[in-house]
């Protein structure tokens, strides 16, 4: 028995050297790989080289099944590539940080800047390889050396994670974390656009008066302008909190429309318990005068001949006709400004790449480049 007892206990500690982590470690290690590849970009291509030439830790404990990898450390690394590459000229070798086969540029630095970059999708193309789609906000110099702003421009990236599910690579628990690109930036069309969604609310008919709207009009007034208890017109239980310091210093109601079931919502107020969903829209005034519309999806309950708010819905409630239809995107720059000479008017034509295949397919996954041994 004592012996079975030993047994386990180092068969336990044996999974656990090999990566096998609770769910809380897990986190704390996902955690941990973000903060990792932010210190060794900044450390310079000496750091990455060293992480990814730190030997493995020797594969033991029982065999798992492959976890999920996570998208968020290749996301991370090509936003910094993407913004290095945009503000890269002569001299400038920070490219080779992420792809050490980077040409050298000959526009002279800095003639391009990026106000931010945000990724917009992320694909795992094959194991441990991603393909990253990262919008920036660009700004280029014209020809008379005057920062323009170019719009939003999309640039596809692909990227090899060294390490495990975490890191967004294929390699078991311990595996060193680092990323590599595979080729320069290729820059894309925008992705396509949705017609606005069918919602479920009767838009025709909207009311402005009478004890429904009065109690959206004072509750909203509490939440964003701070005027009066917001809990007065909350139904018990309900927990929403006024925004502070309130943004606004007044609300206005522009109406609002019914989910289809309240046939006379303008009117009395009905039995109590009786629930309903409604979307009102508002607009905000500032300290300097500037209306901002607001749209509000809420739930509402009666209770003792008044109107409460249950609760302030997530999202708007949907309506019947399905997902909205999705239409091309445009060809002209999204915010519609100026560009400067030579900026393109729009990306090139793209493909979706196919999925990889799997089972008996023929075709060779991609291989990761070799770890490479620092000084």
């Amino acid at each position: 028995m004592r012996l079975r007892r030993s047994a386990d206990a180092a068969e336990a500690q044996s999974g656990t050297r090999a990566g096998i982590l609770p769910p809380p470690r897990a986190a704390l290690a996902t955690a941990a790989m973000k903060i990792a590849l932010w210190g060794l970009v900044g450390c310079g291509p000496a750091a990455l080289l060293l992480a990814a030439a730190k030997p493995a830790a020797p594969e033991s404990g029982p065999a798992v099944a492959e976890a999920r990898r996570s998208a968020a450390g290749p996301s991370g690394f090509a936003e910094l590539y993407v913004a290095a590459y945009l503000r890269a000229g002569t001299g400038d070798t920070s490219l080779k940080l992420f792809f050490p086969d980077a040409p050298p540029v000959s526009n002279p630095p800095e003639q391009r800047t990026v106000g931010r970059t945000v990724t917009t999708g992320a694909r795992e193309v094959a194991p441990g390889y991603w393909s990253v789609t990262v919008a920036a906000d660009v700004a280029a110099k014209d020809r008379a050396g005057t920062l323009v702003a170019t719009g939003v421009h999309y640039f596809r990236v692909a990227v090899f994670a060294l390490g495990d599910a975490a890191a967004g690579g294929a390699g078991r628990g311990g595996t060193p974390t680092g990323y590599v690109a595979a080729a320069l930036p290729a820059e894309v069309a925008a992705p396509a656009t949705g017609t606005a969604p069918d919602l479920g609310y009767d838009t025709r008919r909207r009311i402005s008066g009478g004890p429904l709207a009065d109690t959206v009009r004072q509750a909203l007034a509490a939440y964003l302008g701070g005027a009066g208890d917001l809990s007065r017109y909350l139904t018990p239980g309900t927990d929403l909190r006024p925004i502070v310091p309130a943004p606004y210093r007044r609300v206005e109601l522009g109406g609002v429309a019914l989910s289809g079931d309240l046939p006379d919502a303008d009117g009395a107020v009905p039995a109590d318990g009786t629930r309903a969903r409604v979307l009102a829209e508002v607009e905000a005034v500032d300290d300097a005068d500037r209306r901002w519309p607001l749209t509000y999806a809420l739930t509402v309950t009666a209770r003792a001949g008044r109107w409460e708010i249950a609760a302030l819905d997530d999202v708007p409630r949907l309506g019947g006709s399905g997902a909205p239809a999705v239409r091309p995107p445009p060809s002209a720059p999204a915010t519609g400004s100026a560009r400067p000479p030579g900026a393109p008017s729009g990306g090139p034509a793209t493909r979706t790449p196919e999925p990889e295949p799997t089972g008996g397919s023929s075709r060779p996954s991609p291989s990761p480049p070799a770890a490479t041994p620092s000084g």
